[in-house]
C-alpha cells in the first residue's frame, strides 16, 4: 500500500472545470485537493473532517497535532521572514536562510505524516467506508422515535 501511494505522486489527473468536491460541492480547484485513483475527490480540509469523523481517538489526537504542527512551524516560518523588516540581527548573520531551509524540510516531513493518515485510502470506498458496512443506515432511537409518532391510518399515500 505505501509502495501505491508512492507511486500515486508521480500520477496526474485531467480535471474538468466543473469537478466538484464529493463532500461540499464546491469546485475543486477553489483550494488545495484531493484524487484518489477511485476517481473521488475532496478539498483537503473537507477529506480532512471526513476521515478525523471516522477515524479512531489516537488517529484522532494524531492528525490534531500534525495539523498543530504545521500551523507553528508556518508561523515561525513567517516570522523569520519578516525579521529583516524589523531590523532583526539574525538576518546579517546569515542564519534566516538556513534556519528556513531546516523549518522547511520539518514543515515537508510533518506534511508527508499528515498526507499518510488523512489521504491514506479513499474515504468513500476504502476501508472506512467498508469498516461502516454493519452500522444502520438509521439511527436505532431515531427509527423508533419515528415508529411510535407515526399513526396508521391517517396517510396511507405512502404505503404498498
Amino acid at each position: 500500500m505505501q509502495r501505491d501511494m508512492a507511486n500515486i505522486k508521480n500520477r496526474f489527473a485531467i480535471l474538468n472545470a466543473d469537478e466538484t468536491c464529493q463532500t461540499c460541492g464546491q469546485p475543486l480547484w477553489l483550494r488545495q485537493f484531493y484524487i484518489f485513483p477511485c476517481q473521488h475527490s475532496f478539498h483537503g480540509d473537507c477529506l480532512t473532517r471526513q476521515v478525523v469523523g471516522s477515524c479512531n481517538r489516537v488517529q484522532r489526537r494524531r492528525i490534531q497535532e500534525l495539523q498543530s504542527q504545521n500551523t507553528d512551524i508556518a508561523k515561525q516560518r513567517r516570522q523569520l521572514k519578516l525579521a529583516p523588516l524589523a531590523g532583526n540581527k539574525q538576518q546579517r548573520d546569515g542564519k534566516t536562510a538556513e534556519s528556513d531551509e531546516q523549518l522547511e524540510q520539518q514543515q515537508r516531513r510533518v506534511k508527508q505524516q499528515l498526507d499518510a493518515l488523512v489521504a491514506g485510502e479513499c474515504v468513500l470506498c476504502g476501508e472506512p467506508m467498508i469498516k461502516t458496512i454493519s452500522e444502520p443506515f438509521i439511527d436505532v432511537d431515531l427509527a423508533n422515535s419515528l415508529a411510535a409518532s407515526a399513526t396508521v391510518g391517517e396517510d396511507d399515500s405512502w404505503a404498498i
